[in-house]
């Protein structure tokens, strides 16, 4: 029978000539899901065999990954923060960005009221903010129904009570205002060249916006004072050079601009607040 050290030796050879990056993490990743332990026990276990049922299971993910397929999407979950989430090919791979964003939030949150959550995707940043924060009424909106799908699964997963919305931007909310507004849109120019990874698997309405990628802060620019409160606060996921969306919300509606960088040192965060009076 083949052992964990026969099984690692050939996988990470065939996902090299595959031209799969870093191929010894992602078949550490595949072991571990499969044989349901750590990435360290599959060290620990070189030795042991393989049972029949382990090994075609293997093989079946080790045949996907070899098409490019992410392994979020061949596990079908993640981990976000504190929440595990479903993930299908409906919805973006939730980033270690967002949960740096998600963390600012929660440091940031009112001790009640009303958020609204845009392009909520698989729901994590809805899901993780009522997780930690129970006070607020969180509200999510999608233009993808087969992404809200997800989201509800996966607040039901996680236990929380979130109401979902299907429309396009802001016009899922009817007017109603919120005391903190979150949104990690598409923000990906559209001539941008990604990584086989992400362009032949993730779903393209969740990553472009555009030629210069600004295509829905340059929409939400126009109406979103009119759906945030008097002093309420905004959070929004950007892209590397997308200072210009400054300008876009440098208007009377709004107050302390800011734009911030992620763990990597890249600017990838901007920050405002609706100004106290009704301009």
């Amino acid at each position: 029978m083949k052992t964990v050290r026969d099984i690692f030796i050939f996988s990470v050879e065939y996902l090299e000539k595959k031209g799969i990056s870093n191929a010894k993490r992602s078949v550490e990743d595949l072991l571990s899901y499969t044989l349901n332990t750590t990435r360290l026990n599959v060290y620990c276990d070189f030795d042991r065999p393989l049972n029949e049922t382990e090994l075609s299971a293997f093989k079946t993910s080790l045949k996907e990954r070899a098409t490019h397929k992410p392994l979020a999407y061949i596990e079908g979950k993640v981990q976000f923060l504190t929440c595990t989430l479903l993930v299908t090919e409906d919805v973006l791979i939730p980033r270690h960005e967002t949960e740096e964003l998600v963390s600012m939030i929660i440091e940031n949150a009112p001790e009640s009221g009303t958020v609204f959550d845009l392009c909520t995707g698989c729901g994590n940043i809805a899901i993780a903010i009522k997780k930690h924060c129970p006070q607020l009424e969180v509200f999510a909106s999608d233009i993808s129904p087969k992404a809200l799908e997800i989201a509800k699964k996966n607040a039901q997963l996680n236990d929380v009570d979130i109401t979902f919305l299907q429309g396009d931007l802001l016009e899922a909310f009817e007017k109603t205002q919120c005391d903190l507004f979150v949104c990690n849109p598409p923000y990906i120019a559209t001539h941008h060249l990604l990584e086989k990874d992400v362009m032949d698997f993730e779903p393209h309405l969740a990553l472009f916006a555009g030629k210069d990628g600004m295509d829905i802060f340059k929409k939400l620019s126009l109406d979103l004072h009119h759906y945030v409160k008097p002093n309420g606060k905004g959070f929004f996921e950007i892209g590397v050079d997308q200072k210009a969306i400054k300008s876009l919300f440098s208007s009377p509606f709004w107050k302390n601009l800011e734009i911030k960088k992620d763990f990597s040192q890249k600017e990838r965060f901007f920050f405002l607040e609706r100004e106290s009076l009704q301009v």
